[in-house]
């Protein structure tokens, strides 16, 4: 039989700074770790934060949409954020 997943609540804002070039986390709860893909899959950054606000430099990241996966209490969340 099909299990139903439970709905995530995302409480997390993750947006683009364009004035600092960088990913800024607000975060609802501990992350085990946060990971920054190409929308073709390609692993761009892995960040394993130690805080609930911070943020994430993309200067290494050439503008494009990207896709933010965090692991958070077992449950996988997924944002798209476009770098510009």
């Amino acid at each position: 039989s099909m299990g139903v997943d439970q709905a995530i609540v995302d409480n997390n804002r993750v947006f683009y700074n364009k004035n600092t070039q960088s990913i800024k986390f607000v975060l609802a709860d501990e992350t085990e770790s946060i990971q920054i893909f190409s929308v073709s899959g390609q692993l761009l950054q892995t960040v394993y934060p130690s805080d609930l606000h911070f943020e994430v430099s993309t200067n290494q990241i050439a503008p494009q949409m990207v896709i933010v996966q965090m692991i958070q209490n077992n449950n996988i969340i997924s944002k798209k954020i476009m770098i510009i």
